[in-house]
């Protein structure tokens, strides 16, 4: 997950971190930060500047917590073996049509 505000990219390897390791963060917990980059410094993303920067770091971690607690859960509809390309000479179906 990324996420972005003005120039700075803030890099997570995790969909979405757990609150209650964000809120914990210290300095000691530095290796484990997500990577931070400045995009106009630094528009290939070949330094990461998380160490030097970890309130940033948690607050726009924070934020990233804050918005994928007030997402619309996913609603798709569980996989219907019923449209496996097999059964369709090799194209995907709903299964139902």
């Amino acid at each position: 997950m990324s996420f972005r505000i003005n120039e700075m990219k803030l890099i997570w390897d995790d969909i979405v971190p757990e609150r209650s390791h964000v809120l914990a963060l210290t300095e000691q917990d530095l290796p484990l930060l997500p990577s931070l980059f400045n995009l106009t410094a630094d528009p290939f993303e070949t330094t990461n500047i998380a160490s030097l920067h970890p309130e940033l770091v948690l607050s726009m971690t924070e934020r990233i917590v804050e918005i994928a607690n007030t997402a619309v859960p996913i609603d798709a509809p569980p996989e219907n073996e019923a449209g496996n390309p097999s059964n369709f000479g090799g194209f995907w179906s709903t299964g139902w049509c």
